[in-house]
Order: C-alpha cells, then structure tokens, then sequence
C-alpha cells in the first residue's frame, strides 16, 4: 500500500525537497522498512533495535497516535497519511 509519510525539520536530512514522501507497506514497521530503503539511517532515527519507536519519536496515521492502535503493527491502507512527530517536553 501506497502511504504519505510526513517527516518532521528534525530529520531534514531525510526529506529531500520536502516535508512528504511516498512509502508503501502494510503496516507502520513495512513502511518504515520502505522509508529505511529509501533513506540510509532513517529507520535507525525511528525505531530501536527491538523493533520498537523510540520513546522520543511518536508516529501517527491518520491523526491518531499508533501507540493506542496497534502501535508499528497497525495497518495501513492506500491513501492514508502517516506523520512522524519529535515528542516534545519541556
């Protein structure tokens, strides 16, 4: 499935030419194997190595925060926009 991934200023690194980028998978942790292909260390910036986000990195689809879905298993389907936010603290 075709998904737009909107990327924060914090990994400007990994956006290109800008904010969003197409990905595909089935669920969040294939899209970030995707977006992991298409950008070298992005996956590494998103997810620890057991394959869970990173306390500081939330990620949405669709506005809902995938920890109260089915966190990086949560499916996803053609269309649907995924953004990856820092956690902000202060």
């Amino acid at each position: 499935m075709e998904v737009e991934v909107r990327l924060p200023v914090s990994l400007g690194s990994f956006r290109g030419d800008g904010g969003t980028v197409v990905a595909d998978g089935e669920d969040i942790s294939g899209v970030i194997e995707s977006l992991g292909m298409m950008f070298e260390g992005l996956k590494d910036e998103l997810i620890d190595a057991r394959r869970q986000a990173w306390p500081n990195v939330r990620i949405f689809l669709n506005g809902e925060d995938i920890r109260y879905l089915n966190d990086l298993n949560t499916a996803v389907r053609e269309g649907d926009v995924i953004s990856i936010m820092p956690a902000v603290s202060g």
